[in-house]
């Protein structure tokens, strides 16, 4: 059934695109879908277009990247993420999320000191930024 619906929202997307074609949102939900269903080549193709025709400050883009980031490991292509990785700290250097997928790229690669270090370093942050020193 969840796959059914997925399906669904791919074609009601698709049509959205047709009309909106520069629309990043359109280009993130329908690569959600792609990544619901493991089809990692179709998320990363559409995570690369709604990154590059959003700005950095939309909520959804950090999202966009892990998921981007997530797609190129489930695929196997660990320099890929890692460039992503480095692409999306850029823009979000405290980003929880992306700093562990750059530790979980980081020990694909065997470079465990490196991967302990950024794992510490999602450890020391909230979801969305440094912790709060409380």
């Amino acid at each position: 059934l969840k796959r059914q619906k997925l399906q669904r929202n791919l074609q009601l997307l698709l049509e959205d695109l047709h009309d909106y074609p520069d629309n990043g949102f359109v280009w993130f939900n329908r690569a959600t879908c792609h990544f619901d269903l493991g089809e990692n080549e179709e998320a990363a193709t559409c995570l690369d277009r709604a990154i590059r025709l959003t700005l950095p400050n939309v909520s959804f883009v950090p999202k966009a990247h892990v998921l981007l980031i997530m797609a190129h490991r489930r695929l196997g292509r660990l320099d890929d993420a890692l460039a992503q990785v480095e692409r999306a700290l850029q823009h979000f250097p405290s980003h929880q999320e992306i700093l562990l997928e750059k530790g979980a790229v980081l020990a694909k690669l065997d470079r465990p000191l490196d991967a302990i270090i950024s794992l510490e370093q999602a450890l020391g942050t909230t979801p969305h930024g440094p912790a709060l020193g409380l």
